[in-house]
């Protein structure tokens, strides 16, 4: 298994968050570990065993834990817990874990330095929003990224760039590229819609 994606439980969980490991597992493979290893006197520390041992019978490249988010302190036992948990998934299994989620993610590896550098002993990547330039007539991320964007219309004949337009864009967008990219002109919606607007 090149890669193993694996999303946080809404209800903020450590231990339904390996219950979905198991079930991710068995929905790529077809095999039955969920019935196998999580029963109901289960503990998130008594499944990393067999978290492990799943990885290393399939041969896991990496673990993507998706929504990271959703994972909550109170429901975890407390924060320290909680990153202590992590700390030892990683090196326990023995393979790279990516961590995916919101800027509210950050919340949660902040509390103590030892925990966060061990959650991100792969390299971390915090994507904020694009900044614009400080000068008039200079290319700050925002005004490279939005003139690429903009090659990207839908339309036959294009609607030309200018500095208005780009300020539009950033008044509704704030620099946010997924807002950006459902804000860019689609084929009858006019010249600009709002994301999630028909």
């Amino acid at each position: 298994m090149v890669w193993l994606k694996v999303e946080c439980p809404h209800d903020g969980s450590v231990k339904n968050l390996c219950t979905n490991f198991f079930r991710a597992v068995d929905d790529a493979l077809g095999t039955d570990y969920q019935a196998l290893y999580v029963k109901s006197r289960s503990s998130a520390e008594s499944m990393l065993g067999d978290i492990a041992r799943v990885s290393a019978l399939h041969s896991v490249g990496v673990l993507v834990i998706d929504e990271i988010q959703h994972l909550e302190k109170s429901r975890s036992g407390g924060v320290a817990k909680m990153l202590n948990f992590f700390v030892t998934l990683t090196n326990v299994i023995k393979v790279p874990v990516l961590f995916i989620g919101t800027p509210k993610a950050l919340e949660l590896f902040q509390p103590t330095m030892r925990s966060a550098r061990r959650a991100a002993q792969f390299g971390s990547l915090d994507w904020g929003r694009f900044s614009r330039a400080e000068n008039e007539g200079a290319d700050g991320e925002w005004e490279r990224f939005f003139k690429r964007l903009w090659k990207l219309q839908w339309f036959e004949h294009a609607t030309p760039i200018s500095q208005e337009m780009m300020d539009l864009f950033w008044e509704y967008t704030q620099g946010i590229a997924h807002i950006a990219v459902a804000f860019l002109p689609q084929p009858g919606a006019g010249c600009c819609r709002r994301a999630g607007s028909d």
